[in-house]
Formats: structure tokens, sequence, C-alpha cells
């Protein structure tokens, strides 16, 4: 082992040649601003107590030389004091000036982290990735991604300009390319290759959307959730991708709700897109809409709850009506076998007579109000006696008229009028045969 030492000015370049030998040979220079250079062999190993560049890559703990630093790449955190950051790549944490971030943050790639100053717990990998300069608890995967945030924290995004304009929003989680591109608010989840990618200046706020395109124009609206994306062909876009400033929307499909642009409080469950087979809720509120893979809707509720269902209206039968709908809206299957029955009695002469069949108009808002219909007035059968033929309400308000059943009593005052009539064709042939 040998060792050479170089005293005096070393501000110019000094050159060591010597003849290769075994062993280690330690070159001390009394100043960091010399430059060492080697012919004829190799270095195996350098020990040097302040940064130094090999080949144009600067090495060691960054400008202010904090022991707990590590620094790879021109400029890489050149002011920051001892407080365990990692910066690999040209300019680096270019700006970290601080011993507070106990967290150890790393900035990987060209410019990663440059404008961050403080913040504990920033993770910036990938080029420009990351421009933060106060926020904490950061993550950015990605060329560019979160480039503009400024002071937010608690924010992930993975993906080429994932969250790129969010300059201070927070706690948001941004995965895929330009993922949340233009959103500037919190709480927002976005997945997918352009989910949520909004507008320029979007205040969108805790929304979740997944899927490719998904949530694409977003600008205002708040609390929706959009699961499904583009499909391959290109020909249908994401779950809510038109939607502009609509809130509390959830669309579940490939295309769920993919046209619906101002609309709020909305669910949709498939492909329906928001304007086909006959309905159109593109700017409406409060539906339920239930549709199959192809987009066809087979269901949905209105916004004031009313269920419909086309295609019961298409399919016909020749049987009679089974179907009962309670006061709550629950829709069930009325029977009459003998099995669905007990305390089996016959029933007694009720007096026809006391209903009265009226013509009237109906006032229900989803009828022809300038129509005649014929009927009874439930009130008045209740009166009457019929209480069995009457439906009331939770409330006990009388609400219907059971006409279906109203066959049993006149059945059984057509059995009593027949046994009249037999009994008095018996009593007439006697008679007749006495006077014979």
């Amino acid at each position: 082992m040998s060792s050479i030492v170089v005293s005096g000015d070393t501000s110019g370049a000094v050159t060591l040649s010597a003849p290769a030998v075994a062993g280690t040979v330690t070159v001390t220079l009394p100043s960091t601003s010399g430059v060492m250079a080697v012919g004829g062999g190799t270095i195996t190993t350098l020990t040097t107590t302040s940064d130094i560049t090999v080949n144009g890559l600067t090495v060691g703990r960054g400008g202010a030389g904090g022991a707990a630093n590590t620094a790879y790449g021109a400029s890489a955190i050149p002011i920051a004091p001892n407080s365990g950051v990692v910066a690999i790549g040209s300019n680096a944490g270019k700006l970290f000036n601080t011993a507070s971030d106990t967290g150890q943050s790393t900035f990987v790639g060209y410019f990663a982290g440059a404008s961050c100053v403080s913040g504990t717990d920033n993770t910036f990998i990938g080029g420009s990735a990351g421009t933060n300069t106060t926020g904490s608890k950061n993550t950015a995967v990605g060329s560019q991604a979160l480039q503009s945030n400024t002071t937010a924290s608690n924010n992930t995004a993975v993906g080429y300009q994932a969250g790129y304009a969010g300059v201070t929003a927070a706690n948001n989680t941004f995965v895929g390319y330009q993922a949340g591109y233009y959103l500037t608010k919190n709480r927002n989840t976005t997945i997918g290759v352009g989910a949520g990618a909004a507008t320029s200046g979007a205040t969108a706020e805790a929304n979740t959307i997944i899927g490719h395109s998904a949530g694409n124009g977003l600008t205002s609206g708040s609390n929706n959730t959009f699961v499904g994306g583009r499909s391959d062909s290109g020909t249908n876009e994401g779950a809510g991708f038109a939607l502009t400033t609509g809130s509390y929307n959830n669309f579940f499909g490939g295309s769920a709700g993919a046209a619906i642009t101002t609309g709020s409080k909305n669910t949709v469950l498939g492909n329906y897109n928001g304007n086909t087979g006959g309905l159109d809720i593109r700017t409406a509120s409060n539906y339920i809409v239930l549709s199959d893979g192809d987009g066809n809707m087979r269901l949905y509720l209105g916004s004031g709850g009313s269920l419909v269902v086309p295609q019961v209206y298409v399919d016909t039968t020749a049987n009679a009506a089974n179907v009962n709908v309670r006061s709550d809206g629950l829709i069930w299957r009325s029977t009459s076998a003998l099995k669905y029955k007990q305390d089996i009695r016959d029933v007694e002469d009720f007096d026809i007579s006391a209903l009265r069949p009226v013509r009237y108009k109906s006032k229900c808002e989803n009828d022809d109000q300038t129509k005649d219909h014929l009927g009874l007035i439930a009130d008045e059968a209740a009166s009457a006696g019929f209480e069995e033929l009457v439906t009331r309400g939770e409330d006990g308000a009388v609400e219907g008229f059971q006409y279906e059943r109203l066959t049993v009593v006149l059945l059984k005052a057509m059995q009593t009028l027949k046994a009249e009539v037999d009994t008095a064709k018996a009593q007439i042939a006697a008679l007749q045969g006495a006077s014979a």
C-alpha cells in the first residue's frame, strides 16, 4: 500500500502517474476544486469528503453535504442539508432546502422534484415528476406526473402526466396515462387511460372514476362513481364520458351514462348510454336504468319513482290478470288455488242494488282527462257494506275497488236469483198441472 499527498493549490489540473503496483494507493487532495485525471489504470475504490464528478456524473450528498443525503446527477439536491433525501438525476430535488424531512423524500429522474423546497415523505420518480414546493406525502411515478402540484399533500399519481394540472389538489389518486389531468380539487380517484382527464380548470371533487376515458369531460360535478372503459373498437366512450356538471351519479358498464351531460343522481347499470331505446335522460335526474350489454334499456324507474318495463306490454297472454300492487308499491302475484286459502265459507247475499254505477272522467295525470270511464265509487261501496271489495292505503284511506272480485258477488246474486226462478217455475208447473 502506498500513499500520495498533494499539498498546495490544486485549483488547476493535477495529474498523477505511477507504475502499476499491487495494493492500494491513497491520494489526498487539499481542495475540492481540484480535478484528478487517471490514465493507464483503474480506480477501484475512491474515498472523498465532498461530492465528485466522474465522467460527467456528480455523485455525493448534495451541495450542502448532508450526511444522510444521497445524490447522483448534476445539481441533484445542491442545497439540501442533512435531511435523508435521495436524489438521482440531473437537477433532481434541485431546490430542496430543509432538514425537517424526517420521512426521507426520494427524487428520481431528470428534474424530478426540482421545485420542491420542503415537505416530507414525497416520492417523485420520472422526468419532471412532482415539481412540488412544500406539500408532503405525495407519490408521483411517471414523466410529468403531478407536475403542477405546488402545496398539496397526500396525492398519488402513476402514469404519464397523471394529475398534471392539480396545483393545490389534495388527497387524490390518479392511475393511468393522463388520468385526472385537469382535475384541480380534492378526493378524486381516477384509474384508467384518460380517466377523469376533464377540461382546463376542472373543479370536480370527490369522484371515483375507473376505466378508459371514463368521466373524461367532468368539470365541476362531484360525488360521482363511474366504472367502465371504452370498448376496443373505439366506437363507445367510457362510463360518464360526457358528464360535465352532474353530481351523485352512479354508472356501471362499459358505456354506462356516456351520453349524459348534466343530469344528477342517476343510476345506470349496463351499457345504456343515456339516450337509446326511446329514453333520453341526458339532462334528466333521479332515474334508475337497468340495461343489457348491448345498451338496450330493459327497465327503468323514472324521476318520480314510476316503474317502466317496456317488454311487459309487448309480451301478451290470454290468461287472466294475476298481478297485484300493494299500497307500499310492492308488486306480487294474485293466486286462487285451494292451497293458498283457509277458513273457507259460503258467501252471503249482498244487496247489489246499493252499488251505484257511474260515468266519470279521471283526475290522474297519466290518463286522458277528457275521456269518459265507467265504474263505481269505492267510497260509496264501502259505505254500502262492500268493504271486502275496497282497497285502502297504509293510512286507512279508501284507494280503490276490486272489480275482479265483484264477479263473486254478482255470481252469488245470480245463483240466488236462479234458485228463486227455479222455485217459481216449479210452483207455476204445479198450478198448471192442478188446473188441467
